[in-house]
């Protein structure tokens, strides 16, 4: 069975790399960005690692749970482009400065679930 296979520790597959851990060090390199540009380095630095990149859909989730613990925040928006009229803005962010340092970087999926139970 795929749950009792050597290869596959307890508790689930571990990632080589930590999704928030690459969007922090992208934008501490650019000071500010938006999201499908950090997607971009992100997935080329993943295959740096011969890994597989996570979908946009759970990197913008990523980028969701850092704004919402306030590790990064909106700076400001780009109309959309003239042959998209519908298409949304574009939305940059940037690392809060006094939070660089952060212990939520490490995990902020557990770290906002325990913000959550703490409300």
């Amino acid at each position: 069975m795929w749950y009792n296979s050597p290869t596959m520790p307890r508790g689930g597959f571990r990632w080589p790399y930590k999704t928030s851990a690459i969007i922090r060090s992208c934008l501490l390199e650019s000071d500010e960005d938006y999201p499908m540009n950090l997607y971009k380095q992100l997935k080329a630095r993943v295959r740096e690692l011969e890994k597989k990149p996570p979908s946009y859909t759970s990197f913008c989730k990523m980028v969701y749970t850092l704004e919402k613990l306030g590790l990064i925040e909106h700076t400001r928006e780009e109309p959309a482009a003239s042959r998209f009229p519908n298409a949304f803005p574009r939305r940059y962010y940037r690392i809060v400065k006094d939070k660089i340092d952060d212990p939520r970087w490490q995990d902020p999926g557990k770290a906002l679930q325990n913000s959550t139970h703490d409300s």
